[in-house]
């Protein structure tokens, strides 16, 4: 089975840069070094209220690499997340054929007769005489199951079997 990978939308990974570009010019604006987050915040508001100012200063340049930096970032990680889902499908459809061809080799073990799990341990020699003693009711179900070296459950099962 083939997954086709559906390729990046470069008009729109670039359109993202520009945005980054843009945030991080603007952001670099508002903060001052030692600045409060409230304040940085209040600050964010005036230069958002006025985009268009020149706030240029020192730090533009690497706020604005650091922005475009985390957004390409971000862009790795979330080809890297469709990639690794698009893996576990693969994965999944895998195990299903594996399954399936597992039930085939089953069915046709058992068409050969092929016996599957633990084979079933003989009946004690006492059983049927203890049964008949437990239904003309001289014998407690408990005290059947003793007899007969078996759980009280593993007895109600043998019964059971035989009705």
């Amino acid at each position: 089975m083939y997954t086709t990978k559906k390729k990046p939308h470069i008009p729109l990974i670039i359109l993202g840069a520009i945005l980054a570009v843009c945030l991080g010019y603007l952001v670099n604006g508002a903060w001052k070094e030692g600045m409060e987050f409230v304040d940085f915040l209040n600050s964010l508001n005036d230069v958002l209220s006025n985009p268009l100012r020149d706030y240029f200063n020192e730090y533009t340049p690497k706020a604005i690499v650091s922005a475009v930096v985390i957004y390409l970032i971000i862009v790795v990680m979330y080809n890297q997340k469709k990639m690794i889902y698009g893996m576990m499908q693969e994965l999944n459809n895998n195990n299903s054929v594996r399954k399936q061809k597992q039930a085939e080799g089953i069915a046709a073990a058992k068409e050969k007769g092929v016996h599957f799990g633990r084979e079933k341990k003989p009946l004690p020699d006492n059983f049927y005489d203890v049964i008949e003693k437990y239904r003309n009711k001289e014998l407690s179900p408990t005290e059947a199951a003793k007899e007969c070296g078996m759980s009280k459950a593993t007895f109600y099962a043998k019964l059971k079997e035989l009705n």
